[in-house]
């Protein structure tokens, strides 16, 4: 767009050669820039016609005289050039299942005239905009445009432009960043229970909250909508694995549900029982809010096993049925014999052999004070 020529001015005086002057010549060709942003510059004599996408030395060429730009000394393009700007908060979002228009930050936009049309383009899906001021544009988006387009979206940042028609000609606003994005949300799919919908709208810009029995935005809740976690419903246990066990403990029982805490400290120090006796919280299978491990202790007896979970003073609500501690008896063993060298199929039979996670069960036979394990089959 510019190019620098050194000219040099020289004298021939009593026959010696003295150079007067010496200095460069900046040239420049407007007609190279190709959008507002790269025609405009500093000390740049080079001006925009807005309406007709045409970088130009004068306003001759431009349909419209006003709408010809200069950024006057000292500014660059973006005190005159219509732009899409940042976020005010620092990110667009966008929730999927609601009719909500998406409001844009820009600088410098053009009042529309007849014929003359504004789009938002978010991820290539193309929306009608309304112009509000010179720095604001509002995308319309009906009820659940982007649940059908992107679904089980949790959230997913996706490119966002802004592009608008006039004399036949597409224009496409520059951005002040390299690239700008509009993250699209489902508070449903971020969080199943009280504690993490909250935690999702406290470290987030989702406009997430509480809605009886799901997390959802305002427009979708037709209760109560919480966005602060004051009065935390309790815990509920929707089910667990496995349903048996042996009386002497050391099950591993794995425990689905929802507002289990947000850290694996709020667990331990949570109340935690099963059949009475205490069920230790385990850190491998712990997910913050959806599910625990535990391990169970001696029972003393068999029978019907209830859980009980207190966090926080919140008892828990137990929807998955109970546990059976039984005690696995072994009626018979066949063969009776076999080689030293091992090999041999044992059948063991006997009454709650089923019971536990299969990777806790064990099988040994004792040979001389020895403990031989036998794989399981």
């Amino acid at each position: 767009m510019t190019a620098t020529i050194n000219l040099g001015f020289q004298s021939s005086l009593f026959n010696e050669t003295l150079d007067i002057t010496n200095q460069a010549l900046i040239i420049y060709r407007c007609s190279a820039g190709e959008s507002c942003k790269n025609c405009l510059g500093i000390n740049n004599p080079c001006g925009w016609c807005n309406l007709n996408k045409q970088c130009s030395g004068t306003s001759a060429p431009c349909r419209n005289a006003s709408h010809f730009l200069q950024v006057s000394a000292g500014n660059d393009f973006t005190a005159e050039c219509p732009l899409l700007d940042t976020s005010p908060s620092g990110e667009y979002t966008q929730p999927v299942r609601v009719a909500q228009d998406l409001r844009l930050t820009t600088r410098n936009l053009i009042s529309p005239t007849d014929g003359f049309e504004y789009y938002c383009v978010v991820n290539g899906v193309s929306l009608t905009a309304r112009y509000e001021n010179e720095s604001s544009i509002l995308c319309t988006v009906s009820s659940g445009q982007f649940g059908t387009l992107f679904p089980g979206v949790g959230s997913l940042p996706v490119v966002v432009m802004v592009t608008w028609t006039g004399d036949n000609i597409n224009h496409t606003l520059s951005n002040t960043m390299q690239s700008l994005s509009v993250t699209l949300y489902d508070c449903r799919d971020l969080a199943s229970g009280y504690t993490e919908c909250i935690a999702v709208r406290m470290f987030s810009e989702f406009a997430c909250g509480w809605c009886g029995v799901s997390c959802e935005v305002r427009q979708e809740c037709s209760n109560t909508f919480i966005t602060e976690g004051n009065n935390p419903p309790a815990p509920v246990i929707n089910s667990f694995t496995p349903i048996l066990g042996p009386v002497e403990g050391g099950t591993a029982i794995t425990v689905m549900g929802t507002d289990f805490g947000g850290t694996f400290v709020s667990l331990q120090n949570s109340n935690l029982t099963l059949g009475g006796v205490a069920c230790t919280p385990l850190i491998i299978g712990y997910i913050p809010w959806q599910q625990f491990v535990c391990e169970t202790t001696n029972f003393v007896t068999e029978g019907s096993k209830e859980f009980s979970l207190t966090i926080d003073s919140r008892v828990a609500i137990v929807n998955g049925g109970s546990f059976t501690a039984v005690d696995p008896t072994v009626s018979s063993v066949t063969p009776t014999f076999g080689p030293m060298a091992g090999g041999t199929a044992v059948v063991v039979r006997g009454t709650g052999l089923d019971v536990g996670n299969q990777v806790d069960t064990r099988v040994s036979l004792e040979v001389s004070g020895s403990n031989y394990v036998c794989n399981i089959s």
